[in-house]
C-alpha cells in the first residue's frame, strides 16, 4: 500500500502535538468502504497533512509502536486495537489501525457523566483481560488512561495508544517522552526502572475515573504546564477510602491496591483478575 491510496476523511484530536505523536485521521483505502484510524508521522521532507518535521527519536518511537502492534495483532490479544497495515515513504511513516466509532472513555464521561457501576464492571473486566494479554505478549503499555480506552459500536472496549509502549522485541527507550501525565505511576514520573506494574497503577486511576469522572491528581485549577505540582501530587498526595466518593467498598479496595506507590507491593495481573470485585464476572 502507498500513501496516495489513503483517502482522508477527517482529523482526530485537533491540537495534538504533531511533533510528539504524529497526527491521527479517520481514513479509508480508496475504493473501500471500511474505515480505519491512520497515524501519520512525518520523518523527512514535506507532508501536506503535517506541517512540522519530527526528529529521529520520534521515528524510533513510531517504529517501537509498530513492533508492539504487530506482536499484539499476531497474538490476537483481545480488547486491543489491531494493526491492519504499516508502511513508510521518503517523508512519513503510516500506521493503520482499528477505528472505534464509540469514542474514548474521556469524552464519553465528559458528555454523559460517570459510567453506571454495572457497565463499569463490564468495561473493567475487559480492560483487565486486554492488559493481561498485552503483558503476556512481552509489552508494557505505559499510557493506560481514559483517552486510550475506547468504547466500540458493539459495546466492547478497545485499548489503543501504544506510542509509549515498551516491547521486549524492540530496544526502545524506557523513558516516556511525553512528560509527566496524571495517569503515570510514580516510578515513571521519577524515571526509575519499571515493569508491567506501571499499567496497573494507571488502570486503577482509569477505573476510578469511570465511576466518578475524576482523577485525584488532576485539578482544573492547577492550569497547564504545572508538571512539578502534578509530580508532587502523584508522589505524595494521600489516597484513601474517601478519595473516590461513595462507591462500592470492594471496588475501592481494588483501586487502592492498584495505587500502591511501592511497585513491588502493587496488585497486578493475576492478582487483579482474582480480586473480589470480579467475583461475578
Amino acid at each position: 500500500m502507498a500513501a496516495h491510496e489513503i483517502e482522508y476523511i477527517r482529523a482526530l484530536r485537533k491540537g495534538i502535538d504533531t511533533c510528539k505523536d504524529g497526527q491521527l485521521f479517520i481514513a479509508r483505502k480508496r475504493g473501500d468502504a471500511d474505515v480505519f484510524t491512520v497515524k501519520v508521522v512525518r520523518t523527512h521532507g514535506r507532508n501536506p497533512y503535517l506541517p512540522m518535521k519530527c526528529d529521529g527519536t520520534i521515528e524510533s518511537r513510531v517504529r517501537a509502536e509498530q513492533v508492539a502492534l504487530k506482536v499484539l495483532t499476531e497474538e490476537r490479544v483481545p480488547f486491543v486495537t489491531q494493526l491492519h497495515r504499516s508502511f513508510h515513504d521518503q517523508g512519513s511513516f503510516y500506521l493503520m489501525t482499528d477505528y472505534c466509532h464509540g469514542g474514548d472513555i474521556q469524552n464519553r464521561v465528559a458528555e454523559f457523566g460517570p459510567i453506571p457501576p454495572e457497565h463499569a464492571l463490564f468495561y473493567a473486566a475487559e480492560m483487565v483481560e486486554g492488559i493481561c494479554g498485552i503483558h503476556a505478549a512481552g509489552i508494557i503499555h505505559r499510557a493506560i488512561e481514559p483517552t486510550n480506552v475506547f468504547i466500540c459500536a458493539d459495546g466492547h472496549i478497545m485499548i489503543a495508544g501504544f506510542a509509549s509502549a515498551h516491547s521486549e522485541n524492540f530496544k526502545a527507550s524506557r523513558k516516556v517522552a511525553s512528560g509527566i501525565g496524571p495517569y503515570q505511576a510514580p516510578e515513571l514520573v521519577l524515571g526509575w526502572s519499571q515493569d508491567s506494574s506501571v499499567d496497573w497503577w494507571s488502570f486503577g486511576l482509569t477505573l476510578g475515573f469511570l465511576l466518578t469522572g475524576m482523577n485525584p491528581f488532576e485539578d482544573e485549577a492547577d492550569g497547564v504546564g504545572r508538571s512539578s505540582l502534578l509530580k508532587s501530587k502523584i508522589l505524595h498526595r494521600c489516597i484513601g477510602a474517601g478519595t473516590f466518593g461513595q462507591i462500592d467498598v470492594t471496588l475501592v479496595d481494588l483501586i487502592l491496591k492498584c495505587l500502591e506507590r511501592n511497585a513491588a507491593s502493587r496488585l497486578k495481573d493475576e492478582g487483579v483478575k482474582r480480586h473480589a470485585y470480579f467475583a461475578d464476572v
